[in-house]
């Protein structure tokens, strides 16, 4: 049977390694987006949203804080839910997409 302690540090390892491929496939998606002259206010946004939850939870997680990693967790997911079904288009109509003329000045 498993410990406590290995279960508790199985999971910990388990979120930060899923942390960490979230923060990659954001870097990639940005710089494909930038790179392709797409970037825009919502590509601002996700970056600081993807950055500002995964050091929120590692730290948490790091510090012995569960709670407060499954809070910003679910903010990333809740984030990320929000932009597939239409939040990115609110974003950048909402911010008169000033994201894409600091991203591409003229």
């Amino acid at each position: 049977m498993l410990s406590e302690k290995a279960a508790y540090t199985g999971a910990k390892t388990f979120g930060k390694v899923l942390g960490g491929i979230g923060v990659g496939l954001t870097a990639a998606s940005l710089a494909y987006e930038y790179n392709q002259g797409k970037s825009n206010t919502h590509s601002i946004v996700n970056a600081f949203v993807t950055g500002g939850s995964f050091l929120v939870g590692a730290i948490a997680v790091t510090v012995g804080a569960p709670v407060v990693a499954i809070g910003a967790a679910g903010v990333g997911i809740g984030y990320g839910l929000f932009s597939i079904f239409g939040g990115d288009i609110l974003i950048n109509s909402a911010s008169n997409d000033w994201g894409s003329k600091i991203m591409y000045p003229k």
